[in-house]
């Protein structure tokens, strides 16, 4: 059996979903996105209000992208996998986060644009 993978912490997502922020995140962070450490208290404060969710790589996953003020990047994203069980993190985590002053292109999936009739 595999090492049971601690959890950080967990939050919910911009339609109430539980996200499980596992620690192996923090450690990939410090090796790939060292500016992002600096920004996980801030996620937790604004994970469940993104500006713009867009589809990601699977139809499981998501990017939420968040607008930053004031702060020395424009956009921090969250890479969110939905319904990939990842052996005792849970159905839905994030798998990683980072910041960027680029804009976010793709399918947007959340808010929810009304379609005209």
């Amino acid at each position: 059996m595999g090492k049971k993978k601690k959890i950080l912490f967990r939050l919910l997502d911009w339609k109430g979903r539980s996200v499980n922020f596992p620690e192996s995140v923090k450690t990939h962070l410090a090796r790939y996105h060292v500016d992002a450490l600096f920004y996980l208290e801030t996620l937790k404060e604004i994970f469940n209000k993104p500006t713009v969710v867009i589809g990601g790589e699977t139809y499981r996953d998501e990017i939420a992208v968040y607008e930053l003020h004031g702060r020395e990047y424009k956009y921090l994203r969250a890479v969110i996998h939905y319904g990939h069980f990842w052996k005792s993190i849970g159905p839905n985590y994030v798998a990683t986060i980072y910041v960027t002053d680029q804009e976010k292109k793709g399918r947007i999936l959340w808010p929810e644009i009304p379609i005209k009739k």
